[in-house]
C-alpha cells in the first residue's frame, strides 16, 4: 500500500536493536554484536538510520524485481541492451571494464558473463591446453626481450592485414608496440630506439628464423645494431621458445582491435598515435607484473647516439678513380684538398 514501508523480519530486528542505541540503553559496539556484523558496517548502518529513519535499513533496491548481487530486472536488460549494441563480441573481461569506463556500470565479470549467455549472446569456450614444462622467467626486467610480429587485420578484414611489431620483456610482460605494412627492418629499428630511449639498452633479444632479424653470417642490419650495441641476438627455434610474446599477440588481437573499432580507427597513424598515447601504458599498467629481482638488466644510454647506430651499414670497394658503386648508381669520393664540390 502506498505510504507503507515492507520491511524483512532482519530488518525490523535492526530497527529494534538501533532505537535501543538511541535510548542509551547499549552502545554501537554491542549492537555490532547482535546485528552480527563489523563495528564499521555497524557504524554505516547507524548513520543511514539517523538520517533516513527506517527508509535507512531498507535495501535499495526492494520492489524492483532483483536479479540477484542486488541489481534490478532494469538495470540487467539496460546492461544487456547496450552490451549488443557495442560490446558484442566482447569477452566479459574486456566487457565489464568497458561497461563501467565509458557507460559507469559496474558490474563484476563474472556476473555480466552468466547474464550474456543466459541471453545467447556468448558461449563457454573451453580449450584443452597441451602439456609442456613452463620456463620460469627471467627475474632482471631488460635481461632478456621477446620481439615478433603479429599479422592481423587489425582494421577489419576488409582493410587487409597489417603487422603490429610486438617488443616484450620476459621478466615483467612489459610491453611496446607499432603498426606498419610489414615486419621489416625499418619498424623493427624504430621499436628497438623506442624502448631503449624509455628504459634503456637490454641484455639479449630472443628472435624467430626469419631473415629480418638473422642474415648469413650474422650480418643482417639488426644483428649488426644489437652488435654495436652490446645486445646479444638469440634464435628460437620454435613458437613456444617465444611463448611471452605469441600470449601477448592474443592480448593485442583481443583488445586493441576493439579499442580501434570502438574508435573508428582505420589508419596505420592514428592506431599508432593511440598505442604511444595511451594504450600501451593502460596495457602494462594492467598486464606487467614485478620482476624477481629489483635491479634493472638495462644498460643506461649515457652519451650514446642512435641516430648514428640504428642504421643501415654497408661495404664497398673504392675502385681507382675513387668511385664506389652503390644500388645500381656510382659515387664520386672527392680530395678533401680539392676545390671540387659534389
Amino acid at each position: 500500500m502506498k505510504g507503507h514501508l515492507i520491511m524483512s523480519e532482519k530488518e525490523r530486528s535492526r530497527k529494534a536493536i538501533l532505537e535501543k542505541v538511541k535510548s542509551g540503553y547499549i552502545d554501537l559496539t554491542e549492537a555490532a554484536v547482535q546485528m552480527r556484523v563489523v563495528y564499521r558496517q555497524a557504524k554505516r548502518i547507524w548513520k543511514k538510520y539517523l538520517k533516513k529513519g527506517d527508509k535507512g535499513l531498507i535495501h535499495g533496491n526492494r520492489g524492483n524485481s532483483a536479479v540477484g548481487h542486488g541489481f534490478s530486472k532494469i538495470f540487467k536488460e539496460k546492461v544487456i541492451d547496450c552490451y549488443q549494441e557495442i560490446y558484442e563480441g566482447f569477452g566479459p573481461t574486456l566487457a565489464s571494464e568497458k561497461l563501467k569506463e565509458k557507460q559507469g556500470k559496474e558490474l563484476s565479470r563474472e556476473t555480466l558473463r552468466k547474464w550474456i549467455i543466459e541471453a545467447g549472446l556468448w558461449k563457454q569456450h573451453r580449450k584443452r591446453k597441451a602439456h609442456r614444462t613452463r620456463r620460469e622467467r627471467r627475474p632482471h626486467f631488460g635481461e632478456l626481450l621477446q620481439i615478433d610480429g603479429s599479422i592481423h587485420a587489425w582494421f577489419g578484414e576488409e582493410q587487409g592485414k597489417y603487422c603490429l611489431l610486438n617488443l616484450v620483456d620476459d621478466a615483467t610482460t612489459t610491453t611496446f608496440s607499432l603498426i606498419a605494412k610489414g615486419e621489416t627492418t625499418s619498424i623493427v629499428l624504430q621499436v628497438l630506439k623506442y624502448w631503449i630511449e624509455r628504459y634503456g639498452i637490454p641484455q639479449s633479444i630472443y628472435v624467430d628464423q626469419k631473415t629480418v632479424y638473422l642474415g648469413p653470417k650474422g650480418l643482417s642490419v639488426f644483428q649488426q645494431v644489437c652488435k654495436r650495441l652490446g645486445i646479444e641476438v638469440i634464435p628460437a627455434h620454435s613458437a613456444q621458445a617465444k611463448g611471452r610474446v605469441e600470449r601477448n599477440h592474443a592480448v593485442y588481437q583481443d583488445r586493441f582491435v576493439k579499442e580501434l573499432k570502438l574508435r573508428g580507427i582505420q589508419t596505420v597513424e592514428e592506431a599508432n598515435n593511440l598505442l604511444l598515447s595511451e594504450f600501451i601504458d593502460n596495457l602494462n599498467e594492467k598486464f606487467a607484473k614485478e620482476p624477481l629481482s629489483q635491479e634493472d638488466g638495462h644498460s643506461p644510454l649515457l652519451d650514446t647516439n642512435l641516430a648514428e647506430i640504428l642504421v643501415w651499414r654497408y661495404q664497398r670497394q673504392l675502385q681507382n678513380d675513387w668511385t664506389i658503386s652503390f644500388m645500381n648508381k656510382q659515387y664520386q669520393i672527392v680530395d678533401s684538398k680539392s676545390k671540387l664540390r659534389v
